[in-house]
């Protein structure tokens, strides 16, 4: 498969548990979700884990998934995992993080975006538009 997009934590985090809280985020996450052919790594898939299952202090409605609820998206977007974290990609982040300044976990996205050569990685933790190599940030939640 060639993927259109890495698709990075906050986009599957929106599309599991947003519909009540955030239900625009929710419709656009989906919509990535369902209709582009997407990748993420083996990062993603751990900090999608963790991260739906934890619930926003600032939303009242925002619910956490159950462990199993969250075990069985992790279990769907497991053959959408096209990069496993190796020696190889650690080194091209740390490279990446000191090129442009951002945080290694942020350029382990990029890293893991520029292997799997996809050129777009949707999130809206990065700057909208922002270009690390080959690969182009897009926010899909930024009004058009």
């Amino acid at each position: 498969m060639t993927a259109q997009c890495f698709v990075d934590t906050n986009i599957l985090v929106y599309a599991a548990r947003a519909k009540d809280d955030e239900p625009i985020k929710y419709a656009i996450a989906n919509q990535v979700i369902q209709n582009e052919r997407f990748c993420l790594s083996a990062q993603v898939l751990q900090e999608f884990f963790v991260a739906s299952q934890k619930g926003d202090p600032r939303k009242s409605a925002s619910i956490p998934l159950t462990e199993p609820e969250a075990a069985e998206w992790v279990g769907w977007l497991e053959p959408f995992c096209e990069v496993a974290t190796d020696a190889l990609l650690v080194q091209q982040a740390i490279e990446t993080a000191r090129k442009h300044r951002i945080s290694y976990w942020d350029a382990a996205i990029v890293a893991a975006a520029a292997r799997a050569s996809a050129p777009v990685v949707y999130s809206e933790d990065f700057s909208h538009g922002q270009h690390y190599g080959n690969v182009q940030v897009v926010n899909p939640f930024r009004p058009r």
